[in-house]
């Protein structure tokens, strides 16, 4: 006891009392620790300027329709939450309440209270409909020109209705708005707060990521035909996956506008607490997969109550595998011997030499023999983006993958999986989940754009465990990939310049991801798709002298120059994470 009594003392005089309870907090408990934290960044940088601008300084101030389907809710939680409207700094809001049949006389009795609103319409259904024919008959009352949908246990910021109007002034084109979110209890207060990336719309077929505040257009809402009854469970899922059918003009809100009650029998506490809602979100994506003309498989992975989609192109497109590689020979025939485990048949290797000595360009040239790889031998100085250019000129793939030669393929459905991703038609680069060998460590999940230059995410972190929402575990979209295994159809490869050659070593995979995200294209990891990067192999590590450090600097400069929108902004990264790790935190 002496012991410990001391090593606390000799923390706090050497540390500070701060450090010390960080310690404290971080041996008890890692969740409280990130719960403080939260409460300790809604006090310090939640926005303190919310309805600053307010509807007498906006030119369009839209009617909302603020939908609230009502079912047996407790009293004192329903009137928190139609109170959390009334409140609203934004004042031309009308609310729709629908009783959908309540058993609990306390319900009528609190609604009762708001009849004489005018700005309050309230229904009351004489048969139980659930909550999608709760919800239509919402719509149906609404005159607003758009619906907000509100559960009767939720509350909306204060500045909520604010925050939207002042986006649909900078614009009008709009047709639906989501919102940053957190969860709410009486004893918690606020925690988990989801930080959302701007509109993704691989992230949306992979798991329901906008969930709550969402306003959407009336009249596309209706043209719809609003919820379906058949979902109940994933109804806002399947209205959204519908919704963003007819309309890509979606806006996203940085800010949490929106706090979901955590209750014992909600979705916010756990997709477990209802069954029914696992089978309703398989059947919302397989009927989607059926609308959108595209083939394939729904599964469902129990761990992490997820439907995952394999999807099948049976056209069997050719894929051609450009492998750079120089005096690297036995690292080559690791990576050439995992791929001949793959089970996708339509493919060919092309394997691009810039140099190497005589004698492995001889081992080359037997092994991509022995193989039935195609090799190009083509002495010229070290230029990752000018050897894949050249090898593209011989390749006959409708397909691209770029892939580096110190990668070792594990699974024999990974080309499957990537083929049918990329050749979706709003797809760029597709990348993959690269680890480091024999330690289950992250090195690539996808690329974000930080203050210093675009970065790893989630670099170094264990794989055996799920971070922030599924980053290591669901399909993302993303910024950038990286070049070190990206598939990308030939077509727009072409179309949009192939990779910059003034990008010899660094960069060159952002550079061509932002090319295609600002030509529409929307780049996607695939994080079930595992690769082994043997990088401490691979000829990077002998690039890092003070020289070839300051190219990096320049080549990254260079990025900049030619993307000035892009430095310090990332679509797919909130700017509410913190610039200086890679954890995905706020701070």
């Amino acid at each position: 006891m002496i012991a410990i009594f001391k090593k606390v003392v000799s923390i706090i005089k050497s540390e500070g009392i701060c450090t010390f309870f960080y310690i404290l907090l971080k041996k008890l408990d890692n969740n409280i620790l990130k719960e403080l934290i939260f409460k300790i960044w809604i006090l310090a940088k939640e926005k303190r300027n919310y309805g600053e601008t307010t509807h007498l300084n906006l030119s369009y101030t839209p009617l909302f329709s603020v939908v609230i389907p009502v079912y047996n809710v407790n009293s004192k939680i329903l009137n928190k939450c139609i109170r959390s409207v009334i409140k609203q700094t934004y004042s031309n809001w009308e609310i729709c309440i629908v009783d959908d049949c309540s058993t609990k006389k306390s319900v009528k009795k609190e609604l009762l209270k708001y009849e004489l609103y005018n700005k309050i319409h309230i229904k009351y259904r004489g048969i139980n409909g659930n909550i999608s024919k709760a919800s239509n008959d919402g719509i149906a009352m609404a005159k607003g020109d758009f619906i907000v949908m509100l559960d009767c246990d939720d509350i909306l910021s204060k500045y909520a209705l604010n925050e939207i109007a002042i986006l649909l002034n900078e614009n009008r084109n709009l047709d639906f708005i989501y919102s940053d979110e957190d969860k709410y209890s009486f004893l918690r207060g606020r925690h988990c707060p989801f930080f959302k990336p701007d509109w993704s719309p691989d992230t949306l077929m992979s798991f329901n990521y906008i969930c709550h505040l969402s306003a959407f257009r009336r009249d596309i809402a209706l043209r719809i035909g609003g919820y379906r009854s058949e979902y109940d469970g994933a109804q806002d899922y399947d209205f959204v996956l519908r919704f963003t059918e007819l309309s890509n003009n979606i806006g996203h809100i940085p800010q949490i506008l929106y706090h979901w009650r955590k209750t014992k029998n909600s979705t916010a506490q756990s997709i477990s607490s209802k069954p029914y809602v696992i089978d309703a979100i398989k059947r919302c994506k397989e009927d989607a997969l059926k609308r959108r003309h595209l083939d394939g498989a729904v599964t469902y992975n129990k761990r992490y109550f997820q439907h995952n989609i394999m999807y099948v192109n049976k056209s069997s497109p050719k894929v051609s595998i450009i492998i750079p590689s120089k005096d690297n020979y036995a690292v080559l025939k690791k990576c050439l011997s995992s791929i001949s485990i793959t089970k996708y048949q339509n493919y060919e290797i092309i394997v691009i030499d810039n140099g190497s000595d005589s004698v492995n360009k001889q081992k080359y040239q037997e092994l991509c023999d022995r193989m039935f790889v195609k090799y190009i031998y083509y002495k010229t100085q070290f230029n990752f983006s000018k050897m894949c250019n050249t090898a593209e000129n011989y390749a006959n793939g409708e397909l691209l993958l770029f892939l580096n030669d110190d990668t070792e393929i594990l699974d024999n459905n990974w080309l499957d999986i990537l083929v049918g991703q990329g050749m979706i038609s709003h797809v760029g680069a597709v990348g993959v989940k690269l680890l480091y060998p024999n330690t289950n460590k992250i090195q690539h999940v996808g690329i974000i754009n930080l203050d210093a230059g675009p970065s790893h995410i989630l670099l170094n972190k264990r794989d055996d465990k799920m971070y922030y929402f599924g980053r290591n575990i669901y399909t993302y979209n993303y910024l950038a990939v990286t070049g070190a295994c990206m598939l990308i159809r030939r077509e727009i490869f072409n179309k949009i310049g192939q990779f910059d050659e003034s990008l010899s070593i660094a960069y060159n995979d952002v550079d061509l991801c932002i090319r295609l995200y600002k030509s529409g294209f929307y780049n996607v990891v695939r994080n079930d798709v595992k690769v082994l990067h043997h990088e401490s192999l691979s000829r990077g590590s002998d690039l890092l002298d003070k020289t070839k450090l300051k190219r990096l600097e320049n080549e990254r400069d260079y990025l900049y120059i030619k993307h000035p929108e892009f430095k310090n902004y990332d679509p797919f990264y909130n700017i509410n994470f913190s610039q200086k790790n890679l954890n995905i935190s706020i701070i």
